[in-house]
């Protein structure tokens, strides 16, 4: 799985901090994360880590890339009897050997505990304070290491839930002045499409395109139904397939999330039933074609695609996904999402409550599309201040 914000390949463009974690804090860190992200921190944070040699691989490309200044670490009772932490710690130490103090660093976080000592003490002797069981219960190699990284006489950013927004202005306020440039514009990006764009299900979306919205019977007489696509007469607009007519009706996109670059939007309505072994082709001839004008496609460059995971699990508000609206008779329980890694099954959303279906739909059955569409951050600011 992708992480949560940006891809791999993404990431190593720009400077950004990895976090460290285990997944029983995947809750509280989570939840971090999105708050770091929305306020311009470029994160890279993996949601599905497994242990192997893939792994050790791939978190060692990261540490040591030359854009990872920081690693984020979030201590607790899970993550020290984990051997992740180990590993990244190692990796760590010797990136700050071989690197300037002001070019990387690394910020704990405590999760359960206000200080580490606390957290070794449940680690690592249960607490108990019974003297039999300490042999069998600390691994002092560990208590060493941990201790040689995260001194335990100092106080570090402890994640008190009762005051989230205090110890996560600290992480921010820490970040920035470790290193500037993890910050990203992302957060500007957005404020400023936010203010020009309009407000739908609490979320700033566009109008751009048209396709079909309710059948209708009410339609002139010279609208025959063996026709086929957009009829436009004067003004008054009505969309025929299939031998049934519908009226016209505006495309609505959500916008998900921005970063230096780009603006991802989400389609508000399921726009259609295809299989996934046809969507392609119906994008590209069928779509596309019918549902924008040469200047609309301009914006997006020609290019929509399905929601990706990383970015489904980047969605903080799951409601918003949740009980699309209908193009045509495009009625469906599920909407795919992007899984080509399944084979044959693929990812669908449940179209009632935005979540996902986790066995996942055979490619070849027909169930909703809703589409992604990405578009240029300045471009875009111009086109809606037009």
């Amino acid at each position: 799985m992708e992480n949560i914000y940006y891809s791999e390949k993404d990431i190593v463009k720009h400077k950004f901090i990895m976090i460290s974690y285990k997944h029983e804090d995947q809750a509280i860190v989570s939840d971090d994360v999105r708050w770091l992200i929305q306020n311009g921190v470029r994160v890279w944070y993996d949601t599905d880590m497994t242990l192997g040699d893939d792994w050790k691989i791939r978190v060692k490309r990261v540490i040591t890339n030359e854009n990872c200044c920081g690693i984020l670490f979030y201590n607790s009772v899970d993550a020290f009897k984990s051997t992740p932490i180990y590993f990244e710690r190692e990796l760590t130490l010797k990136e700050l050997n071989k690197r300037n103090n002001d070019e990387f660093f690394y910020l704990p976080v405590n999760i359960g505990f206000p200080t580490t000592l606390q957290i070794l003490r449940q680690t690592f002797i249960n607490s108990s304070e019974d003297a039999k069981t300490l042999e069998n219960d600390i691994d002092c190699n560990k208590i060493s290491q941990i201790i040689d990284m995260f001194n335990p006489d100092i106080l570090y950013c402890y994640a008190d839930l009762r005051h989230q927004d205090e110890y996560r202005k600290n992480i921010l306020e820490t970040l920035k002045k470790k290193c500037p440039d993890v910050v990203n514009s992302g957060e500007m990006n957005y404020s400023k499409i936010k203010k020009l764009a309009s407000t739908k299900k609490g979320v700033s979306h566009i109008s751009l395109g048209n396709w079909l919205g309710e059948e209708t019977t009410n339609y002139p007489s010279v609208i025959a139904k063996n026709q086929n696509g957009l009829i436009d007469l004067k003004g008054k607009k009505y969309w025929v397939r299939d031998g049934h007519i519908y009226n016209n009706k505006e495309i609505d996109w959500l916008l998900l999330k921005t970063d230096e670059e780009k603006a991802v939007f989400i389609s508000v309505s399921l726009l259609d039933i295809k299989s996934v072994n046809v969507l392609d082709k119906w994008i590209c001839e069928d779509f596309i074609d019918n549902a924008f004008t040469k200047e609309e496609i301009g914006l997006f460059s020609g290019k929509l695609r399905l929601l990706r995971m990383d970015e489904y699990n980047s969605v903080e508000d799951t409601k918003i996904l949740a009980s699309p609206e209908v193009s045509g008779n495009a009625k469906s329980l599920y909407w795919w999402i992007d899984g080509k890694s399944l084979g044959n099954n693929q990812k669908v959303v449940k179209s009632k409550d935005g979540k996902l279906y986790a066995n996942g739909i055979p490619r070849n059955k027909a169930v909703g599309v809703r589409l992604v569409m990405e578009i240029d951050c300045e471009t875009l600011v111009k086109f809606l201040e037009a």
